[in-house]
Parts: structure tokens; C-alpha cells; sequence
């Protein structure tokens, strides 16, 4: 949808088509909707500091703490190919790290 509109929003500037500007006007203007949203609202603790979120495209994690694949694959549950990391990338007092992406993109790289 978003390119679509893009490729209205440039033909449109460059034939000068009022109608399809309007259009993008409208389009832009309007109320925002419920289905455009990509989460189902579901978020889990997958371990302290770090989350699961499902998302329609699989499941998004925030943090990636040492041995995350291995414990998905442990549980039995979808191994994210997405992974946000999170403003914070350890803790001070635990030494326990968030941004342990190595073996998140070797593994993602042979999916």
C-alpha cells in the first residue's frame, strides 16, 4: 500500500494531477485504523529484559541476550528473524548483555 500511494503521490506531482493529489491528501488526513497496525497486541517476557512480540509477519524479539537461539529451538518455538536492541545493551551489577547478534544473523543467514 505504501508504494502504491508513493507512486500516486509521484505521478501525481509530476503530471499535476489534482485528483490524485487530493487523493493523497485524503489519504493522508484520515482517521488511523485498526488493521493497519503489523502486532497482534501479543507480548511476552521471553527472560527479564527481553521480549517477544507476534507480529503478522512472525515474531519480533527486543534484546537478544547469549544463547537466544538456542533457547527458542530448546522451547520449541519460532526462532524471530527480527530483532530490535533495546537502548540498554547490558546491565551494570549482572554483566548480562543484550546485543549478542552473531549467532542470531549466522543462524537467520542459513534460514
Amino acid at each position: 500500500l505504501a508504494i502504491q500511494k508513493t507512486n500516486l503521490l509521484i505521478h501525481s506531482i509530476r503530471e499535476k494531477d489534482q485528483e490524485g493529489l487530493k487523493e493523497i491528501i485524503d489519504y493522508i488526513n484520515r482517521p488511523p485504523e485498526m488493521d493497519l497496525t503489523y502486532s497482534t497486541g501479543d507480548v511476552r517476557v521471553k527472560t527479564p529484559h527481553t521480549f517477544l512480540i507476534s507480529t503478522k509477519a512472525g515474531p519480533l524479539q527486543v534484546g537478544i541476550p547469549a544463547d537466544t537461539v538456542k533457547d527458542s529451538m530448546q522451547a520449541g518455538v519460532d526462532i524471530p528473524q527480527v530483532y530490535i536492541l533495546p537502548s540498554d545493551l547490558f546491565t551494570f551489577g549482572t554483566d548480562e548483555t543484550f546485543a549478542e547478534v552473531e549467532f542470531p544473523i549466522y543462524f537467520n543467514f542459513f534460514v
